[in-house]
């Protein structure tokens, strides 16, 4: 199999942007949906628009065949302040004046379930793959694409959060070297779904 990772593109979606709501389906749920939006649609306009944490331009590719088979956010903490910022204001203009502060409020709580890396990091969010493709390495050809290039660039280290139950992913990032470092409890019970607890882990490069 030929995988090929390049950068994301607004035309890998919906492909792309299906792959992000996997990677997080419980929190992306929490955070946005409505009652008249789906958090697939907003998913698809954030990564189109290109800019914030969802946008295309922090994503990496894999390309089977000529279909994003995986994707990945990985950008540098420091832009972490720059990239939330930004999404509020997707969050804005999607939603419109009446909805925005529920959903607004809603990704804040996420937020502090997923606290600001170290300014030292690659950080990384959104890591899916196409459920067909999985246990075939893409997802960790990803990682280690974007693991060699941190360590060109002189990181100290790659942080990321996967949900508590998400034993598949915990046990490829162990594989890969990361630890965890700390367990974020999910404290509140309302909202359409519930939102597992998150476990930071952390590659020392």
């Amino acid at each position: 199999m030929n995988i090929v990772f390049r950068r994301a593109r607004p035309e890998d979606d919906p492909q792309a942007a299906d792959l992000i709501y996997s990677a997080g389906p419980e929190a992306i749920a929490y955070a946005f949906s409505t009652k008249k939006h789906r958090p697939i649609d907003f998913i698809r306009w954030a990564f189109r628009d290109g800019s914030g944490v969802l946008g295309f331009r922090n994503h990496r590719a894999a390309i089977v065949d000529g279909r994003v088979a995986g994707i990945g956010a990985f950008y540098h903490a420091e832009a972490f302040d720059r990239l939330s910022r930004m999404m509020v204001w997707q969050i804005i203009r999607f939603y419109g004046i009446f909805k925005c502060p529920g959903v607004l409020k809603r990704a804040a709580r996420l937020e502090a379930i997923t606290p600001r890396p170290r300014r030292d990091a690659l950080f990384i969010q959104n890591l899916g793959v196409a459920a067909g493709m999985r246990g075939r390495g893409i997802g960790t050809g990803l990682l280690e694409d974007q693991i060699r290039k941190a360590r060109s660039q002189k990181l100290r280290r790659c942080i990321l959060d996967v949900a508590a139950d998400n034993t598949r992913a915990r046990k490829l990032y162990e594989r890969l070297g990361f630890c965890m470092v700390s367990r974020q409890n999910w404290p509140f019970q309302d909202g359409p779904v519930q939102v597992p607890d998150h476990i930071r882990m952390e590659l020392i490069l």
